[in-house]
Parts: C-alpha cells; sequence; structure tokens
C-alpha cells in the first residue's frame, strides 16, 4: 500500500445509506450521534458478510429497547395492535442490515460490480468486534433514532483496494433535429 496515499474510509457513505434505510425501511429518523462513552451498551447485533471484487463484513447494532418498534414499523404494526414476536424482530433487524449492505456496496465500489451477499446472522453476544483478523475496518456510523440508537460498521479485506465509481457525467439531452 502506498504510505501517502491513505486507505479510504466509507464513514460518510454508509451513514447516507444507513440514514435512508431506517427512513425508508423503517420510517425511523436518524440524527448524528455524539461520542457518548456513558451510553448503554448495545442490545443487538447483526453481521451479514459478502464476497466480489473485495469481502467483507457489514454490522448493525441497536439500543435497548429498539427491537419492537423496527420490527412493528417495518410490519406496518399500529400502536394498540399485536407486537411483534421473537422471529418477526429477528427478521427485522437482519432485513435491515441486508437492505444496508445491498446499498452501501454499489455506493462504494459502482453498480457494474458483482458481490455476493450472505443470509444476516444475530450475534449471540451483542458485541461489535473492534477488528476481526484478515479485515479492516473501513467505516462507521452511529445513529440517534426516536426509539433509541444505532451503529453500522463495515470492516473490508485487509488491503483492498477499493475505487470508488466516478460520477457519471451529465447526459446531454439531443437537440430537436440533431443526429
Amino acid at each position: 500500500m502506498n504510505p501517502s496515499k491513505p486507505t479510504p474510509t466509507f464513514s460518510d457513505t454508509l451513514w447516507t445509506v444507513g440514514e435512508e434505510t431506517f427512513e425508508s425501511l423503517a420510517f425511523m429518523l436518524p440524527m448524528p450521534e455524539d461520542e457518548d462513552p456513558a451510553a448503554d451498551g448495545w442490545a443487538h447485533v447483526c453481521r451479514v458478510e459478502f464476497t466480489g471484487p473485495f469481502g467483507g463484513t457489514v454490522f448493525v447494532a441497536i439500543s435497548p429497547g429498539m427491537l419492537d418498534p423496527l420490527a412493528a414499523n417495518m410490519l406496518g404494526i399500529e400502536s394498540g395492535d399485536d407486537t411483534p414476536e421473537g422471529v418477526q424482530k429477528e427478521d427485522a433487524i437482519k432485513e435491515l442490515l441486508n437492505v444496508v449492505c445491498g446499498n452501501l456496496l454499489p455506493a462504494i465500489a459502482g453498480s457494474q460490480e458483482v458481490f455476493h451477499i450472505a443470509s444476516p446472522t444475530l450475534l449471540d453476544e451483542p458485541v461489535v468486534p473492534q477488528k476481526i483478523d484478515g479485515l479492516e475496518q473501513r467505516g462507521r456510523a452511529k445513529m440517534t433514532l426516536d426509539s433509541g440508537r444505532a451503529m453500522l460498521v463495515l470492516f473490508v479485506d485487509a488491503g483492498a483496494v477499493i475505487r470508488t465509481p466516478s460520477p457519471e457525467p451529465p447526459t446531454r439531452p439531443a437537440e430537436p433535429g440533431g443526429y
């Protein structure tokens, strides 16, 4: 790796994708979270692995009390109706992470690249690792939502060279009578 050229991180992209996913899928409005060392730990952590031009893992962690409203919003359950049950809650966080990963990879690598995304898994221990052998952390986004807190973390293959796509040049409409 070229020491004069820093390794790109994708925290801003991860934040944007996470924000859009929470808003559109779970009807939750995220705001940036200040680093708060006194904040409670995570209640649920889910991970999804991917392979392709580079491999890696994306994690989502949510605070205590957030899983019920997340699942209810995603399922369209109104307050006063039945609350989501165990498997529905687990499926909600897994689907949220699946959508985040599915939108994140084209955002950082381009829509022409093909990735294979594994099935998300809910971890037994609600801890996001700081390090993973063979991978390096390349993005972290923490957010506060009306129902709690969330964090997204991206790890990719150590030393992976990720060529971010160039913005598409604007297309110029054809002029009348032009060829």
